[in-house]
């Protein structure tokens, strides 16, 4: 992790949206510029669909880039989280061009239009508290399902994201029960929503800002365990503040932080090493 001297506030950010993006060389170069001169650490992706931000820097410098960034009215509209780091948890920069921002494997989807509906963490909190009948899927990697997930929620034992809309209608789940679609900040479920809505789910809702925001306002209530986080930190807890956990480097499981001061072994697949 970067550390910044002098006790220098540190915040991480992350947001998206779907919208449609032209000269994507044009703001792959500006962006680029905006951030290096800022000593911003993470990435942004930019793709025909929109835009994913995730960043870390010193407050300040992460105040000139919201203010310069949600001045343009093509990303006037993306909601960004923020929270307060103890260190930068990205090496470098990468602001980078791909086909799609959540990678699918389909043609373009216009989903700036008819977006499937929201669910807050506080409403989701309370379906749990009614026992309210309603499926939780879990739109994620297997493998970040090991970290922690909500209670109940559905596996569909993804390896990528691409497999969800064979994996979903394999299910075999009632179409007329409402459902939850989850997962780390809420972007994937921006896509998970409308193709489960393709297949006849009607009653599909986004868990808003996924586990992420559900942890700013809910803290762990009805979640099990940590979230795997795609950046140096590995895993954060409710206060998203990092664990201590590693991953294994060769099953990709999760090894809390009183396994590996011991050990290098790694108890999931027991006999392959993790990177200390």
């Amino acid at each position: 992790m970067v550390v910044i001297e002098n006790h220098e506030p540190i915040d991480t950010i992350s947001g998206y949206l779907f919208t449609h993006l032209n000269q994507l060389e044009q703001w792959q170069d500006s962006l680029h510029h905006i951030c290096n001169d800022l000593l911003l650490k993470g990435t942004i992706l930019l793709a025909p669909e929109g835009i994913n931000v995730n960043l870390a820097g010193k407050k300040k410098s992460i105040d000139i880039f919201l203010e310069t960034i949600q001045s343009s009215k093509e990303f006037a509209d993306i909601e960004f989280k923020r929270a307060a780091a103890a260190e930068i948890p990205y090496r470098r920069l990468w602001v980078k061009v791909k086909d799609e921002i959540i990678a699918v494997g389909k043609k373009f989807q216009d989903l700036t239009q008819g977006k499937e509906k929201r669910i807050s963490p506080q409403e989701l909190k309370q379906w749990y508290q009614e026992n309210r009948d309603f499926h939780i899927l879990d739109t994620r990697n297997q493998f970040e399902l090991g970290f922690g997930t909500f209670e109940n929620s559905i596996d569909l034992g993804l390896r990528t994201f691409g497999q969800f809309p064979q994996k979903v209608k394999e299910t075999g789940l009632d179409k007329d029960i409402p459902i939850v679609v989850f997962c780390t900040g809420g972007i994937r479920c921006e896509k998970a929503a409308p193709i489960m809505v393709a297949q006849g789910f009607k009653h599909v809702y986004q868990l808003h800002g996924g586990i992420l925001n559900y942890f700013q306002e809910c803290g762990d209530d009805f979640y099990q365990g940590e979230c795997f986080v795609f950046d140096q930190r590995i895993s954060v807890d409710k206060t998203l503040a990092a664990t201590g956990a590693k991953q294994c480097e060769k099953c990709e499981a999760p090894v809390p932080r009183e396994q590996w001061e011991n050990s290098d072994l790694c108890s999931s697949c027991g006999r392959h090493y993790f990177n200390k």
